[in-house]
């Protein structure tokens, strides 16, 4: 604007060329409107957002776009998200009980958690029926267990960390699986192996993340370790942390953010309620699946509505996809309307031109960007 300004008056006042002039300065001042850079990103950023609400994505701001794409590390919760969240009982080992009586014991305890394991376990019981939910106290630790206080008696369910806790030596598991150990009033009556499968695609998908630039992948899980590291393994994952509570997957999250790649973001993607502060901290987080918790989803900056693996690449392709649209939009603006300043600068091109050249660029921005729409990268 500046440029076109002096052009249109100061040659003037030494050449008296008044009409030339002005119709230089003109030219310049049309060739330097930006409403041509002012939709070169956005017009790409509300694309991919429609994009991804029509394969059952909800993102909540055309800022996340970037961040996805941009992102380095990835951090994954386990159940639910990259295995499928249906325990099945593999094993119960008493010790001083019957079998009966440790599976009664364990799922009066868990008769009121929604944890995918309580589930399991009060399924495997099938023939007691639940105390009115007044009637227990129940108090769920975080990447622990259960305490529970029901028909008098105070029943712990958990690993074997929450027990010794408490005193209370455990036995060592005999076959793999998520170890539940059970103790009844300070005793300790023996252990329920439970075990889950991996959903179909996560290993394809965490696989196609790496292709696409993602170079850290790290598996963030409150099971032990026996129970992670056979998933962490079969997934190739780099980094696995185990039996984290809510407040070390924050910490693990803000040690991974202080040590990322410059200029790179980092994502969690989980479906828990109790990893909520950990998609707070993060630089984009996602909540994945159909049974994801309302205040997972109320948390995230993505919201994933289908128990898909698939969908993570996918979305991260359609994000890469949509930051080059933009590096080429900005490219086409920035080289049209440069050739034209100099043009109007150097030979006097005319006012019509000038405006044929500006609204050239911005008609190619906008055709540039609806590629996002006709050839979607989420369904090619």
């Amino acid at each position: 604007v500046g440029l076109g300004l002096v052009s249109a008056v100061i040659p003037p006042i030494f050449t008296g060329a008044w009409k030339d002039w002005i119709s230089r300065g003109t030219v310049l001042l049309v060739l330097s409107g930006t409403s041509a850079l002012s939709v070169a990103a956005a017009l790409s950023y509300v694309g991919a957002v429609a994009v991804s609400a029509k394969n059952g994505i909800i993102v909540k701001g055309t800022r996340f776009v970037e961040a996805l794409a941009k992102a380095k590390t990835m951090i994954f919760n386990k159940t639910g998200t990259l295995t499928e969240g249906r325990y099945a009982v593999l094993d119960v080992v008493p010790h001083g009980v019957s079998e009966n009586e440790l599976l009664y014991a364990a799922a009066m305890a868990e008769q009121y958690s929604s944890h995918p394991i309580a589930r399991a376990i009060c399924a495997s019981c099938g023939g007691f029926e639940r105390e009115a939910r007044s009637a227990v106290k129940m108090e769920e630790i975080p990447g622990r267990g259960v305490s529970t206080v029901v028909q008098g008696k105070h029943i712990f369910v958990g690993n074997a960390a929450l027990l010794e806790e408490h005193s209370i030596h455990c036995e060592i598991p005999r076959r793999g699986g998520a170890a539940m150990h059970v103790a009844v009033n300070g005793a300790y009556c023996g252990y329920i192996v439970v075990s889950d499968r991996v959903r179909e695609g996560a290993f394809d998908a965490i696989e196609e993340l790496r292709v696409l630039g993602v170079r850290n992948t790290v598996l963030l899980t409150d099971d032990i370790r026996s129970v992670a590291r056979p998933v962490a393994s079969a997934l190739n994952f780099e980094m696995v942390k185990s039996e984290q509570t809510p407040e070390s997957k924050i910490s693990a999250v803000e040690y991974l953010i202080a040590t990322k790649p410059e200029r790179s973001t980092l994502a969690v993607v989980c479906d828990r309620a109790g990893d909520a502060q950990a998609l707070e901290r993060a630089d984009v987080g996602i909540s994945m699946g159909s049974k994801s918790t309302d205040i997972a989803m109320e948390t995230s900056d993505v919201i994933i509505n289908r128990d898909d693996p698939m969908m993570i690449p996918e979305l991260r392709r359609l994000a890469r996809a949509t930051m080059r649209i933009v590096q080429q939009n900005f490219a086409m603006v920035i080289g049209i309307n440069t050739v034209g300043l100099i043009l109007g600068a150097a030979s006097g091109i005319s006012v019509l031109a000038s405006a044929l050249m500006h609204n050239m660029s911005t008609i190619l921005v906008v055709a540039n960007s609806l590629r996002l729409m006709v050839f979607p990268p989420m369904e090619g």
